[in-house]
């Protein structure tokens, strides 16, 4: 299956008013079901920049390049909006 599911980089009232998520992670696959490659996507805590894991390759990446087709897994961390920060 390779149709595209739409998603974003921040949601925020999922469940609650107060409810904030950020997206921390994108695991992709690209290939078939009987291979493939996979890679990472990751935003660093403090930098808040998107680097790409392909590896023992690491490059820092545009936040537009994590929202792709090949997308697998995504995490999510939930952002406490009354403390502005991140819970963990």
């Amino acid at each position: 299956i390779s149709a595209f599911v739409r998603y974003e980089l921040n949601y925020k009232h999922l469940l609650a008013e107060t409810d904030a998520y950020q997206l921390c992670a994108v695991s992709v696959h690209v290939g078939s079901l009987a291979q493939g490659h996979y890679t990472t996507f990751a935003k660093h805590a403090d930098t808040q920049q998107w680097h790409h894991f392909n590896d023992t390759q690491c490059s820092e990446v545009a936040p537009s390049d994590v929202i792709t087709k090949d997308a697998y897994i995504l995490v999510y961390l939930k952002s406490d909006r009354s403390k502005r920060g991140i819970i963990v």
